[in-house]
């Protein structure tokens, strides 16, 4: 089986936001939007591969406060590894992640004047898998085996 996942990300600030003054740090607010995508194909006979499977999740939300700590390559190393864990996400999604999102954060503190900010990261997922040629083979033969139910009574 073969497999391929893409991301698609969008990151902007988020409009009307305020610092809470709760605190006497400045924070971030992250709200994460995130669609997951997974698709099975079956290796093709001729032309393009035959999906069998599309699965598209509802969007999941989720939103994060993170103080914001100088030199920001601190907050980078200190805090954005430990809320990016929270999602859940694969490995690599999250080496994809990391330094988009610590760009991000960094260029918006320094354009609000290090003060505190809101942003909005969308997410797109899509993982496709592909079956290889002996695995649906192999299935076949499972299901050409298999012996018939039984008539329930």
């Amino acid at each position: 089986m073969t497999s391929k996942v893409s991301c698609l990300f969008n990151v902007y600030e988020a409009k009307g936001a305020t610092n809470p003054a709760s605190s006497s740090l400045p924070t971030c607010n992250i709200e994460f939007r995130i669609l997951y995508r997974y698709q099975l194909k079956l290796p093709p006979e001729e032309g393009a591969a035959i999906v069998i499977e599309d699965l598209v999740t509802p969007e999941q939300r989720s939103s994060i406060r993170v103080p914001i700590v100088f030199p920001l390559s601190m907050w980078r190393e200190l805090y954005l590894p430990d809320v990016l864990k929270t999602l859940n996400l694969d490995t690599h999604v999250l080496n994809f992640l990391k330094p988009k999102i610590a760009d991000a954060a960094i260029s918006l503190a320094q354009r609000n004047g290090n003060k505190g900010f809101a942003m909005i990261i969308e997410l797109g997922i899509f993982k496709v898998e592909c079956l290889g040629k002996e695995e649906v083979d192999k299935i076949a033969s499972e299901l050409i085996n298999m012996e018939p139910r039984s008539k329930l009574n």
